[in-house]
């Protein structure tokens, strides 16, 4: 609510909040915005909308919550260049009842043309937990055939099958685990996802399993000086734990 508000006063000084339109109506009509809104959609059609737009720009690119903060202006395009050449995407396991399964499933599934289902499921895409575990980089090279992958140029088939469940990243690690050379790699002595872990467990991920780049609010907050030591770029949910100050 503080964000709305604050957005508000900057951009949209009326009493009706409805920002959406800011940045979605000059390429949505309006009753498709009003689809978006039904499905709880916004955010993740404006991660497909932001690679639609900015793909053509860069060599790699990464979609983030606003509530991330920056730890190193620097090494960007060599932590994103690592993790393509890694071509591993890691996960921590998902326990049958964990209620973070219908995320995994909507986000591989449910944009994926019906071809490709089993050998997704073959893979052992929804067994794992892909959210967020390093940086969510996208190599735009990759992103023309993702976003034919997802139907995003059919609009309406794409806004009928948007769910409030489809994590955009994981959608795209889905595809490039068939499409772009990329392997699954769950991690059997993580449960569930790195967002919510301690200090600990990032520390041995990044020291056992693969090197990291950046790291939830509350693992930092444990340890900052170790992972600033290590390089690592930003950390995320700032949201999820007040956000300690120290030193530069």
């Amino acid at each position: 609510m503080a964000d709305q508000v604050e957005f508000q006063s900057l951009i949209q000084p009326s009493a009706f909040i409805s920002y959406e339109s800011v940045v979605l109506d000059q390429f949505f009509a309006e009753h498709e915005i009003q689809s978006i809104a039904r499905q709880r959609g916004f955010i993740t059609t404006k991660k497909f909308l932001g690679l639609y737009v900015l793909s053509r720009y860069y060599e790699f690119l990464v979609t983030v919550d606003a509530e991330t903060f920056i730890l190193q202006n620097r090494g960007w395009h060599s932590a994103l260049a690592e993790i393509v050449d890694r071509k591993v995407w890691y996960g921590g396991i998902l326990k049958p009842h964990m209620s973070e399964r219908s995320i995994q499933s909507a986000s591989v599934l449910d944009l994926a043309p019906p071809g490709d289902h089993q050998a997704l499921i073959d893979r052992g895409a929804l067994d794992m937990y892909l959210w967020w575990w390093d940086l969510p980089v996208y190599e735009a090279k990759f992103v023309p055939d993702f976003l034919e992958w997802v139907g995003w140029h059919d609009r309406p088939a794409f806004l009928s099958r948007l769910s409030w469940n489809i994590f955009d990243h994981v959608t795209y690690q889905a595809f490039t685990a068939l499409h772009g050379g990329f392997r699954l790699q769950e991690v059997e002595t993580v449960c569930h996802s790195l967002e919510f872990s301690s200090s600990s467990i990032v520390r041995m991920v990044h020291t056992e399993v693969g090197k990291l780049h950046w790291l939830n609010a509350k693992a930092y907050a444990e340890d900052p000086f170790f992972f600033r030591e290590q390089g690592f770029l930003a950390v995320f949910h700032l949201d999820r734990k007040i956000f300690p100050v120290y030193p530069v």
